[in-house]
């Protein structure tokens, strides 16, 4: 027991260390499995969802999920669910959309700015995929690394 004690203590302070989104990124790539990433995210989206009162069959058909995974994460949230929704309060919004150009010159220093933003979300769009990227990498590495163990024995 100390010793798993001793294993959540370090991840736990692993994950307090991060201070960007990018430093997570980085982290997470190294430390799970693409499916491991997909689990995860999948039960926090469900938390997400619930919270918003999203019902069950509209979460089971956007995250391809059953009714059950949705009834565990919603069990998780009524017993003991003070973390994950103060994580989910603080989760900024994903800024995604198109705006036209069709605007009067004096709207010209807002459209650069919003010009700026696109271009910054551009980036971290980039990012998201260059980390789902190297998910899928790192799979097929431990795949080729599961074979060599199996063919070694």
């Amino acid at each position: 027991q100390s010793d798993q004690a001793d294993l959540l203590y370090d991840l736990l302070n692993s994950f307090s260390l991060l201070k960007t989104p990018e430093e997570a990124a980085v982290f997470v790539t190294d430390l799970l499995t693409s499916d491991e990433v997909k689990f995860l995210s999948k039960r926090l989206r469900i938390a997400k969802l619930l919270l918003s009162n999203t019902g069950y069959t509209e979460i089971s058909r956007a995250l391809k999920v059953s009714p059950v995974t949705i009834a565990k994460v919603s069990a998780w949230l009524k017993e003991s669910g003070a973390g994950i929704k103060r994580v989910i309060s603080k989760l900024p919004e994903r800024k995604k959309g198109k705006v036209g150009h069709d605007f009067p010159r004096y709207f010209w220093p807002g459209r650069l700015l919003e010009d700026f933003e696109k271009e910054a979300i551009k980036g971290k769009e980039k990012q998201l995929h260059g980390v789902l990227k190297k998910l899928s990498e790192k799979d097929v590495i431990r795949h080729r690394e599961d074979e060599v163990y199996r063919e070694s024995r």
